[in-house]
């Protein structure tokens, strides 16, 4: 008989979701982020950079960048690369909350082999993270995972999501909390493939919870709580 646990509790271990990539991967090198940092620093822990975009400037494949407790202005991080076994992950130490009421909380574009975990984003004018491929569908973004974030609030009236991904592949969003997307939907997906969508608490949005379309396939969507919803939970097609 199959073993009946599994990392979710949801049954069969061969019935399991894929794990993500980053599971036990050892970082080579760190970069440190602080509001009281300098970009003119080296990123130590005694010499942290100020913004989040500068240590993305300097991240290499196998760098981690820990981003100190604090309030931060949305992120524009652009193409942002690790690699197979190194990726590049920015992980909030401490409650680190991007306050994108300037535009969209969290962006980039091309982005391969990124982690992004633990920060709160709120208030964003448009998205609340933009993930896409940069306008060419033959090199689509790819290999990231998204944990443990809070978005919440997004958008101002427009067809605004807190979560839009377009042309990503390979994706994990795990244990994040969604809510508040105004006018749009909590995630929203256009020409993304193969992700797992689990663990993730969606409430309190306007339209739908998670949307999958224009040629969206092979996504696991799986033990989620979706709460007043007003709309679809989940949207596949349209």
């Amino acid at each position: 008989a199959p073993d009946a646990s599994t990392p979710d509790g949801g049954g069969p271990t061969g019935c399991a979701p894929p794990a993500p990539f980053d599971l036990g991967v050892s970082y080579a090198r760190t970069l440190h982020v602080s509001t009281g940092g300098d970009d003119a620093n080296d990123g130590s822990s005694a010499a942290p950079l100020r913004t989040i975009a500068a240590a993305a400037r300097l991240a290499t494949p196998g760098t981690r960048v820990l981003v100190a407790a604090g309030t931060y202005p949305a992120q524009q991080l652009g193409t942002v690369q690790g690699a197979e076994g190194a990726p590049i992950a920015f992980v909030a130490d401490g409650e680190v909350i991007i306050d994108a009421s300037s535009g969209i909380g969290w962006a980039m574009q091309d982005a391969a082999w990124v982690v992004v975990e633990g920060f709160t984003i709120v208030d964003a004018m448009v998205h609340g993270m933009n993930l896409d491929d940069g306008g060419d569908y033959s090199t689509p973004a790819h290999h990231l995972v998204l944990r443990g974030l809070t978005v919440r609030d997004a958008g101002s009236g427009g067809n605004n999501d807190c979560i839009k991904m377009s042309g990503v592949d390979d994706f994990w969003l795990i244990d994040n909390e969604i809510s508040g997307c105004d006018r749009g939907e909590a995630v929203d997906m256009v020409g993304c493939h193969r992700g797992v969508i689990t663990g993730n608490h969606i409430h309190d949005v306007v339209q739908n919870g998670v949307q999958a379309k224009g040629g969206s396939a092979d996504t696991l969507i799986h033990g989620n709580l979706f709460e007043d919803i007003p709309g679809r939970a989940v949207n596949a097609g349209g």
